[in-house]
């Protein structure tokens, strides 16, 4: 993947990213974010716990470094305890400190009511669902600049 243009937009900090779905993309995800020294994915969401936790072990994420979360309170206890933290539901990981959402569930509809819910709360969205991002992609974009966010998909944000 490219990142170059994604962490000079950033500057020097650090970027923190939360990742709904944990499918095959979210996984490879997962695991080249583990080399990367500026991206981290301290939080990931899937609709089953269960899924999500097998994601973070193949990606290389040791069990022990693998917190179930039920509670914003539990989240960032995970968070400051540099666990990743695997919320029960999207809105706790919309609530989380997190620059940026990574959308890859690969279902239309749950993907524009996460996109269109982070871009509310003021978050980055970067859309590796494309069924959802091929249909309200320009809607999200438009409500991503009247927000003073960006949302794209990883293709198009990595090549501005």
């Amino acid at each position: 993947m490219i990142y170059a243009n994604l962490f000079k937009q950033a500057g020097s900090r650090h970027i923190r990213a939360g990742l709904i779905g944990t499918g095959s993309y979210g996984i490879s995800l997962l695991a080249q974010a583990q080399s990367l020294s500026r991206l981290e994915i301290p939080v990931v969401c899937d609709r089953d716990p269960e899924t999500a936790q097998s994601a973070c072990r193949r990606a290389g994420i040791p069990a022990e470094k693998i917190a179930v979360c039920s509670s914003r309170k539990k989240l960032l206890h995970a968070m400051e305890s540099r666990k990743c933290a695997i919320a029960e539901n999207h809105t706790l990981l919309l609530n989380a400190p997190l620059d940026v959402i990574v959308e890859c569930t690969g279902n239309p509809e749950a993907g524009a009511r996460h996109a269109i819910s982070a871009i509310r709360k003021g978050k980055h969205v970067a859309m590796v669902n494309k069924e959802a991002d091929a249909v309200i992609g320009p809607i999200l974009h438009k409500l991503a600049g009247e927000t003073g966010v960006i949302s794209g998909n990883l293709i198009s944000l990595n090549c501005n």
